[in-house]
């Protein structure tokens, strides 16, 4: 049995997601979003946000890491953008922008992902 939360409202003002249970849920209602494709995004800021995503879920990149296959792109990405590249393409371009994002706590890469997603031009709609 899953449960998802699910954004009636978006908010216009991020300053007003004061709460970390309030923003982590605003942070995967965005995430599955992006995921499902239900708002858009060009592939490069997909990137990004999905690098964000790997922060938040496994912190900073170790050096064991980069060299095996932590994650799956299909879980982190829309099918839209994994179309568009190879599974070797796409776990190098995101090993490289994950650890870019070294240092940054988990509240800190949800909310820099959610500053990023609301500069989509489907936020909120």
């Amino acid at each position: 049995f899953t449960l998802y939360f699910r954004v009636k409202y978006f908010v216009s003002r991020l300053s007003s997601l004061v709460h970390s249970q309030t923003l982590h849920l605003y942070y995967l209602h965005l995430k599955d979003s992006l995921r499902h494709g239900r708002i858009c995004c060009p592939d490069e800021r997909a990137l990004q946000l999905a690098s964000l995503a790997l922060q938040d879920q496994f912190g900073d990149l170790r050096s064991d890491m980069g060299r095996q296959k932590y994650f799956l792109p299909e879980d982190i990405l829309s099918g839209m953008v994994t179309k568009s590249y190879s599974n070797e393409e796409l776990h190098n371009k995101l090993t490289s922008l994950h650890s870019s994002h070294a240092g940054l706590s988990h509240r800190q890469s949800q909310m820099k992902f959610v500053e990023l997603a609301a500069e989509l031009q489907e936020y909120g709609l």
